[in-house]
């Protein structure tokens, strides 16, 4: 069974102040690391299939909360629409793009 971890795509334009940018390799240097290597213990450590629910339906509440500020002006369809275009700008993988619109569309459902 494929898990989270089993593929590797680059992860690379993150921009960072000098200051946080200058401490991070310092910090590298200290623990003789890469800076590949910190995000990718500190993400192992954070990742769970628990917190990934989490951050899944943190999202489904906010995108419920801003329906219920925007029925009176947008139709279901568009919003729904507008959700899924947010979330592929965000580059969010396709099977969590698709868990995310039907989670948010049955809550909206009216």
């Amino acid at each position: 069974m494929e898990t989270v971890f089993d593929n590797k795509q680059e992860f690379v334009g993150a921009y960072l102040p000098p200051g946080l940018f200058n401490f991070l390799r310092l910090y590298c240097a200290r623990e003789n690391t890469s800076m590949n290597n910190l995000v990718l213990q500190t993400f192992s450590e954070l990742y769970t299939e628990e917190n990934e629910r989490k951050v899944l339906s943190d999202i489904v509440d906010q995108a419920e909360r801003t329906w219920n500020e925007k029925k009176e002006t947008t139709s279901q369809e568009d919003y729904l629409k507008e959700v899924e275009l947010i979330l592929a700008k965000k580059k969010l993988a396709a099977h969590h793009i698709s868990i995310l619109c039907e989670e948010i569309e049955m809550r909206i459902k009216t």
